[in-house]
Parts: C-alpha cells; sequence; structure tokens
C-alpha cells in the first residue's frame, strides 16, 4: 500500500486504540522518508485533524 493511502485509511479509522493509531501513522511516515515534502504535507493534514 502506498503511504498515503496507509495514511488516508488511518485518518478514517474510528474507535481504534490511540496506540495503534500512532504505530500505523509511524509506520506509514515511515514509507515516506525519501519524500521529505511528502512527510511535512501529510504531518500538517494529521494536525489539523
Amino acid at each position: 500500500m502506498h503511504p498515503i493511502e496507509h495514511l488516508r485509511y488511518v485518518a478514517r479509522a474510528r474507535g481504534a486504540d490511540p496506540v495503534s493509531l500512532v504505530r500505523e501513522t509511524i509506520s506509514a511516515f515511515g514509507g515516506l522518508r525519501h519524500e521529505p515534502a511528502g512527510i511535512v504535507l501529510a504531518a500538517r493534514r494529521i494536525v489539523e485533524r
């Protein structure tokens, strides 16, 4: 799964354990390690939610 799709999946999760959501988010960010601009954009969107 593409990291952005992974983040979208995490963002839509409802009723999930917060620790699991953080782990999934970190995992998705790991997939963006070669795209610094993608990490910044994704982090900004997560904070806005």
